[in-house]
């Protein structure tokens, strides 16, 4: 059904293993659904920036850095607010730091951040 396979538990007995390989497959599902909207708002920064007139200069799996004639933007891609390290994002002199996450339903997390982190 959808795609979806459904077994019914007195119909066959599932070994240890059946039920370790059913996990890893779940779990490598699910990293690779939380990379899509990372790789989907690094797509649309490189795009928005090339517009702005910014060249790509240097790429990591988190970090992307663009630059312009006398320009320097550095761009941190987060999974969500509570997974920004802000020690690892503070800004080097001479160059704009950005950090991008994915939307939320609600401000609720990134307020909860500025305020145990803003003033810092």
């Amino acid at each position: 059904m959808d795609g979806r396979i459904f077994h019914f538990m007195h119909t066959k007995k599932y070994s240890k293993q059946d039920f370790n390989d059913a996990n890893r497959k779940v779990s490598s599902l699910a990293s690779r659904a939380e990379e899509r909207p990372l790789q989907s708002l690094s797509d649309s920064l490189k795009g928005f920036m090339h517009d702005a007139g910014y060249d790509l200069f240097a790429e990591s799996q988190s970090e992307i850095t663009f630059s312009a004639p006398e320009r320097k933007v550095k761009a941190f891609i987060v999974t969500s607010v509570k997974a920004i390290d802000v020690d690892k994002c503070k800004p080097e002199p001479g160059v704009d730091s950005v950090i991008l996450v994915p939307s939320s339903e609600t401000l609720e997390p990134f307020m909860q951040f500025f305020r145990e982190k803003g003033r810092q």
